[in-house]
């Protein structure tokens, strides 16, 4: 698609949340029994193995692919655990829980002068600081924020307070004779002596009788081409007689989200704009707007949303959240939960997954593997309606397109923020077992669906998954319950098992189609009809050739007047071309739509 249509693309689309979701038990008394194990209940074991159709990458802690004390390849249980509860997710419809399965935390902006920011925004982020352009001295216009008062922030115990300066901070131009040698600096802060002027305040390196404060550099000089920069601002000694203004704890999770998902972008000390440590108060701007503070090292702040994240689900979800402390739906009820008052053990238990055939293992695969945020609300929120709007809903669970591995930079890519894998290559093989203990046939069905899904599905597991890695075939080898009558003889143990067929897997499946049917009270004879688990399967079955697979190139991504279409527009405009046959190119790419071309152009297969 060309950018100059309007419409925004990703390599990621939404499975809408369900409106209806599956309570599978009332209380948390009626679970089963974990301590014991039920006959009447199925227990026994999964044994699956994963095979690479892309190369596949799951990360350790030294950038090379997992491997146990052994020096043995593997999927950790962890990262299996991982994908097959937010499968299960979907497929089970559960309920979606704030602070446990989406992060609720508000959603900070600042891009006033961008054409991408609707003026209600610029409205809203102007009446926040209370925004007026005046004339200074010299007769050019300047944008003050009166609402933003100067301070500094200090963590005390587990918890972050703002005192504020004694007197307002003085804006000191780079130009200044005193601060020559400050001029250049950017992120940091130095202190110093000073003597405030009418026009400012005159800056010395050492002088005792002088005042003390801080010199803080903010971050990169703006307007470099034009040869206007950003002034330098000098913070007076803190205020000790003042009433100390605790940061609320949501605020501060808010700041941490934004400073991880901008912490590639910032300068290289990026260490300047995070949290101070206990002992080391830093200099900062703050204003206290909607219940919020916010704060930072610019004047002109980044502030959040007025809604959280969470505003935007559906009412079921809300309702339902609300309602009780404990909601026992199919995830919890099967990998477990604990709140404050309830906690219940999972009755699924994961093995690593083993590589089972000779590792193949490419190197120098370099890409950037940050990850998309919500801060993209065009992507994340429906109609792309921002996060101030009262009726803006999010789109659903995030889920990658399957395509073509691409081991080149995206587009635009900052070197300096890019990572080099040492992915598996296609063809590498895992296994390893699941074993469940006592689920009814439905929960068991629901595990065994989310594990094989259709037959045409692919699941996605590990690193760099929006350039194509990880897409893999998961095969159920041998399914397994315990006949605990036949277990035991005057031998001993015996440890018998039955193995069940694949009519049996798919029996136990068709359990739980026909036990979810019945409790979201739908008219639709199979779920494979539910509009939402058509989406799940058309993203986990439909491999992708196409640009609009791709991120935006940078300083684009919000120009687009159009949002990001639905899986369901995409999937409806390819029900007219499906049966079309493909082109014998078209065909090629098909079939080897595994193979990853590298930065040196070789093709690894």
């Amino acid at each position: 698609m060309q950018e100059d249509n309007k419409t925004a693309y990703a390599p990621y689309n939404f499975v809408p949340f369900a409106n209806k979701v599956i309570e599978r038990y009332e209380s948390p008394d009626d679970l089963p029994n974990w301590s014991k194990i039920d006959k009447s209940l199925k227990t026994g074991e999964i044994h699956i193995t994963m095979k690479a159709e892309t190369p596949v990458y799951i990360s350790s802690t030294e950038r090379d692919f997992y491997k146990d004390s052994d020096g043995k390849f593997k999927i950790p249980a962890s990262s299996l655990r991982g994908m097959i509860r937010e499968n299960m997710q979907i497929l089970g419809f559960g309920l979606v829980r704030s602070g446990e399965d989406i992060e609720d935390y508000q959603i900070y902006f600042r891009d006033i002068a961008s054409k991408s920011v609707c003026g209600e925004l610029k409205k809203y982020y102007a009446t926040a600081l209370d925004i007026k352009i005046i004339k200074n001295k010299s007769g050019k216009s300047v944008a003050i924020p009166n609402n933003v008062k100067s301070g500094y922030i200090y963590k005390k115990g587990k918890n972050y307070f703002i005192l504020p300066t004694v007197s307002p901070v003085i804006r000191v131009p780079r130009t200044q004779q005193d601060v020559k040698q400050y001029a250049d600096k950017v992120a940091c802060t130095f202190k110093v002596s000073y003597q405030q002027t009418d026009n400012g305040a005159n800056i010395f390196d050492k002088n005792i009788k002088a005042k003390k404060g801080f010199l803080l550099c903010t971050g990169r000089p703006v307007g470099e081409k034009t040869g206007k920069v950003n002034p330098l601002y000098l913070f007076p000694e803190m205020d000790t007689n003042a009433e100390p203004l605790q940061i609320k704890d949501d605020d501060i999770t808010s700041y941490k989200v934004d400073f991880e998902n901008r912490r590639n972008t910032l300068t290289p000390e990026k260490e300047f704009w995070d949290l101070p440590k206990d002992g080391q108060p830093k200099p900062i701007f703050f204003i206290y707007h909607d219940g919020h503070i916010y704060f930072g090292m610019s004047r002109f702040l980044r502030i959040g949303y007025s809604n959280k994240l969470s505003k935007g689900l559906p009412n079921s979800h809300l309702r339902r959240a609300d309602e009780k402390e404990i909601f026992i739906d199919y995830p919890h009820a099967i990998f477990g939960y604990a709140t404050k008052n309830y906690a219940y053990h999972s009755r699924v238990f994961f093995e690593d997954l083993e590589l089972v055939n000779e590792p193949n293992q490419i190197k120098n695969i370099k890409t950037v593997l940050g990850e998309p945020r919500p801060s993209y609300y065009r992507a994340y929120s429906k109609d792309g309606k921002y996060y101030n709007e009262e009726n803006f809903a999010l789109r659903g669970y995030k889920q990658y397109w399957l395509k073509p591995a691409q081991a080149d930079l995206p587009p635009n890519a900052n070197e300096k923020v890019a990572t080099e894998l040492k992915p598996l290559d296609v063809g590498s093989v895992f296994s390893g077992v699941i074993h469940y203990k006592n689920l009814t046939e439905d929960e068991l069905g629901l595990l065994l669906w989310s594990l094989q899904l259709e037959d045409n599905c692919y699941q996605q597991i590990g690193m760099a998954k929006p350039y194509g890695f990880g897409r893999m075939k998961l095969k159920i080898d041998k399914l397994t319950e315990f006949n605990f009558e036949d277990m035991y003889s005057f031998d001993g143990l015996c440890n018998k098992a039955n193995q069940k067929s694949d009519e049996d897997i798919k029996n136990y499946i068709k359990a739980y189609d026909k036990f979810a049917i019945k409790q979201l009270e739908s008219k639709k004879k199979t779920l494979l009809d539910e509009d939402i688990i058509k989406d799940f399967i058309y993203i986990k079955s439909k491999v992708r050739f196409d640009d609009e697979v791709k991120y935006m190139a940078l300083g684009t991504h919000n120009k687009g007047e159009k949002a990001l279409p639905s899986i369901s527009d995409v999937r409806n405009n390819d029900d007219d071309t499906n049966n079309e046959p493909l082109d014998p190119m078209q065909a090629l790419l098909q079939k080897f739509s595994g193979s990853v071309t590298t930065q040196k152009g070789r093709k690894n297969k």
